[in-house]
């Protein structure tokens, strides 16, 4: 019985120190140094280019993205509310849009960036302010950029994107300083959807852009503005409201006169009247708005 007894607790024991030797590390072989431990592989976060492929315009910046996220931390205005920001929201989202505006082009790999990663919930008062500011920059490669994104949007109709995609024609004009040829009131234009439309604004945008590609800003409007004047007083009705059309927000004083003396003419049928009228309306606004300002 004894002996039974001691071979038991000689077996517990010799387990006992198996499991207590397996829980320590392996000692080293001798003239060996230990294997290096392998730290864990790090996931990798990747950045979407999509829409917006900023690859060629530089690096992001961490203080410009500290800024951007000011914009969308101060910019806050629901599109459907009849108030809107109060002053005081207004002038902190001012502030905020300011900072970015000094940067210049060197803002747009990071803003761009930020416009990749909008979906629903994102503000659409700082979304508009982003792109008020990507419409300062008269850099070329940005150009080409905005006008590709806005391609990728409307091909691949990605709602989350609407928002942009519909401000993003806005924008470019701002970038050039024109556009181009709009359609005309009296033209008989028909769109299927919404998409449609933005696909043909993105064509038409893509073939400006290339066909301006070596100009500047002031280049541009310099063209455009030389050959509105020239037409303001066509005898092709469509010419004119186009050269009028232009002219409303670059000298709506100008504007004004052209429309009325356009809508002094005979024979005018009645569609085509009402297109000049409608010119003559906006320049009239403006011209007040401008004078509010300065009072």
């Amino acid at each position: 019985m004894k002996r039974s007894v001691s071979v038991l607790v000689g077996c517990v024991v010799a387990a006992w120190s198996v499991v207590a030797f397996a829980d320590k590390p392996a000692p080293p072989l001798k003239g060996k140094a230990p294997p290096p431990e392998v730290a864990p592989e790090k996931s990798k976060t990747v950045e979407t280019k999509s829409p917006f492929d900023y690859s060629e315009l530089g690096k992001r910046d961490a203080a410009i993205e500290k800024e951007i996220a000011k914009v969308h931390e101060r910019c806050l205005s629901d599109p459907m509310s009849r108030e809107g920001p109060t002053p005081e929201e207004t002038a902190k989202c001012n502030v905020a849009v300011s900072k970015l505006l000094v940067r210049g082009s060197k803002a747009a790999p990071s803003i761009l960036a930020a416009l990749n990663r909008v979906d629903d919930a994102s503000s659409y008062y700082a979304v508009n302010r982003l792109l008020f500011v990507v419409g300062k920059m008269d850099d070329k490669k940005v150009r080409k950029a905005v006008v590709d994104g806005l391609e990728t949007v409307t091909k691949e109709e990605k709602e989350d994107l609407y928002m942009i995609a519909y401000q993003l024609p806005g924008t470019l004009e701002s970038m050039l300083g024109a556009a181009p040829p709009v359609s005309v009131p009296w033209d008989d234009t028909s769109v299927t959807d919404h998409w449609e439309e933005q696909r043909n604004q993105a064509e038409a945008w893509g073939a400006f852009i290339e066909a301006n590609a070596k100009k500047t800003r002031a280049q541009i409007v310099g063209e455009h503005l030389g050959k509105a004047r020239k037409d303001k007083a066509s005898s092709d009705a469509a010419a004119a409201w186009r050269a009028i059309n232009f002219l409303v927000q670059r000298s709506p004083t100008e504007a004004l006169a052209a429309a009325n003396a356009y809508l002094k003419r005979d024979g005018l049928e009645s569609d085509v009247s009402s297109g000049f009228e409608m010119l003559k309306n906006q320049a009239e606004w403006l011209i007040e708005e401008r004078k509010g300002h300065r009072g």
